[in-house]
């Protein structure tokens, strides 16, 4: 896990661009999120219906499935694009390559090593949202969504 605090790291953005980013560690865990520049972070959801990403595992890895670094960069990996479009059927190598990167994630759980996950794995997407924001995720038929908490939509007692 990296600990700088400069953004010394690059990634293409979904919209093509060229962005600066670090990886930060989460305290009191073993993974880091991804901060860009501008102070947003990077949040992965399931954008597809079937089974949620991390609404789908309510465990201790919740939080993990959505921010880990290591899922993040592969999301926007050209190797992901190839291996996991979308408008085709999940392909062995797809397959194994999702197997191998959650094993690596998640030694001890072979909850993540199936085809099933393999197919809700090529519908994720990474969204970025600014740091320190209270957020949830929503879900609904296995789509996932972030909900912002908005103290203007809340009412105190």
């Amino acid at each position: 896990m990296s600990t700088t605090t400069n953004y010394n790291l690059t990634l293409t953005h979904p919209n093509g661009v060229l962005i600066n980013y670090k990886e930060v560690p989460v305290p009191n865990t073993s993974y880091s999120k991804v901060v860009l520049e501008d102070g947003h972070v990077a949040v992965i959801l399931h954008r597809d219906y079937g089974g949620g990403w991390s609404t789908g595992y309510y465990s201790e890895h919740s939080h993990q499935l959505i921010f880990d670094s290591r899922l993040v960069l592969y999301l926007l990996s050209n190797e992901y694009k190839t291996l996991f479009n979308t408008r085709k059927p999940i392909t062995e190598a797809a397959t194994h390559a999702y197997q191998k990167l959650m094993s690596s994630i998640f030694p001890d759980m072979e909850l993540f090593n199936n085809d099933s996950n393999a197919r809700t794995f090529a519908k994720l997407a990474v969204d970025f949202i600014p740091e320190n924001t209270l957020f949830r995720i929503t879900e609904y038929d296995g789509a996932e969504s972030v909900e912002i908490l908005d103290m203007n939509n809340y009412i105190s007692a």
